[in-house]
């Protein structure tokens, strides 16, 4: 797996030496996943506790933590976790300050550990790259801005270009692997149509049956209205230099390197779960548009505690319906894997050769894992499909009628079952 796309480069080293110290269980292979949640929360936290306004803070809490389909990210053995909790780090480092308050030793500090998480998301996943060329740019201009404003010495121009030096080699590091990936015809998951990603990623997100269609369309109007609304609040506040004009910026520089990514090398825009990053940068962007309009309106809180509350509700509707300790949305067929193989482990624990199984083949590399977890008497399965002459299969959406099996168990939830051989 080494040359796919499912090889997340910094996950795939944080499990392995994971396995070393606690071995291959699934909380050990999880578990830098599951720790990075914590930085993830930190970094949520700081950037939301600046308002200072403990309502804006339950907002951008709200928006992104009672997402389910984002926050399961952080219990599986993916890079996807890692990449977000680091992203998160970055931006609170870019909008660490107001422009206004940033000396060049403040822009220099928040320069070099937004860069460094920046780096770290990027080679936990490279969906992270549209960002993390932002990024550099943003950080650019903000140079630009800093040497016009101060009289900066040599020093600080000696390391403002080392570190950008370094962002520049991680950034060919990364693209030498997104070469590697397209030679080996590897970045075939994501959507040609920009509109139908984001429809992807805003319907994963949704648990409440039957509510899909809608709430997606009312959503991105939501969003498009949002982003217009900041976009003229800036211009006609002149507020050029800012926090919100940073996360603008940031959202319109993302947006452009996907369109001409696809435009110029065929690229596909990111869908469902390389879509993920998205929600972070959206929730703090509406965060930061409450806040500044608040505070320049000195709005009452009876003019934005029910708007406020109109966001939460559903979220808070969706979180409950939603939230379990079961399956995940994106792998949901792999719920009953792990009773699958117990069952298995039962009935071949007496027998003196390995049995044989044959299966779907998506359910092919979590066979394997418990296989050799649980050291049972079988042998590895492989993606080759249903074999009448195994001992056992498992089998998705497939109701042929096999005479010489027996159904042990069904799953009529994931339309799965588990026979075994008369």
């Amino acid at each position: 797996w080494e040359k796919t796309a499912n090889n997340h480069l910094l996950n795939t080293k944080l499990m392995s030496f994971s396995s070393f110290l606690w071995g291959d269980s699934e909380l050990s292979l999880r578990l830098p996943n599951v720790l990075s949640f914590i930085l993830f929360a930190i970094g949520s936290f700081a950037i939301f506790r600046q308002s200072k306004n403990i309502y804006l803070i339950f907002l951008g809490a709200c928006l992104i933590f009672l997402n389910p389909y984002l926050i399961e990210f952080f219990s599986l053995a993916r890079g996807y976790g890692l990449s977000l909790a680091f992203m998160i780090m970055s931006i609170f480092f870019l909008i660490r300050y107001k422009n206004d308050q940033i000396t060049p030793s403040i822009f220099l500090n928040n320069f070099i550990f937004s860069i460094l998480f920046g780096s770290l998301a990027i080679y936990s996943n490279l969906t992270m790259i549209n960002f993390f060329i932002s990024l550099i740019i943003i950080f650019i201009i903000k140079y630009w801005l800093i040497i016009k404003k101060y009289t900066t010495q040599s020093y600080f121009n000696l390391k403002f270009f080392s570190v950008l030096l370094m962002s520049f080699i991680f950034l060919l590091l990364a693209i030498k692997r997104l070469l590697l990936l397209k030679k080996n015809d590897e970045l075939y998951f994501g959507s040609s149509d920009f509109n139908k990603g984001l429809d992807s990623l805003i319907n994963s997100s949704i648990y409440i049956d039957g509510a899909s269609y809608w709430t997606s369309f009312y959503i991105k109007i939501i969003i498009a209205v949002l982003l217009i609304t900041g976009v003229l609040f800036v211009i006609l506040k002149k507020k050029f230099i800012g926090i919100l004009s940073t996360l603008i910026i940031l959202i319109v520089f993302i947006l452009l390197g996907l369109f001409m990514e696809n435009l110029i090398f065929g690229a596909k825009y990111p869908t469902e779960r390389t879509a993920l990053f998205y929600i972070p940068i959206v929730v703090i962007f509406i965060y930061q548009l409450f806040f500044e309009i608040i505070k320049h309106y000195e709005l009452k809180k009876t003019y934005y505690i029910p708007i406020i509350a109109c966001l939460v509700i559903p979220m808070l509707a969706n979180f409950i319906v939603g939230v379990n300790f079961t399956n995940t949305k994106t792998w949901r067929r792999d719920t009953h894997t792990k009773d699958v193989m117990r069952i298995i482990r039962d009935s071949t624990q007496n027998i003196n050769y390995k049995a044989s199984i044959s299966n779907y083949w998506y359910f092919q590399p979590s066979i394997n894992y418990y296989t050799t977890t649980l050291k049972l008497n079988l042998l590895l399965a492989d993606r080759s499909g249903v074999n009448l002459k195994s001992n056992f299969i498992y089998r998705h959406n497939d109701n042929t009628v096999l005479v010489d099996y027996n159904t042990i168990s069904s799953y009529k939830d994931i339309k799965a079952e588990l026979l075994i051989k008369k």
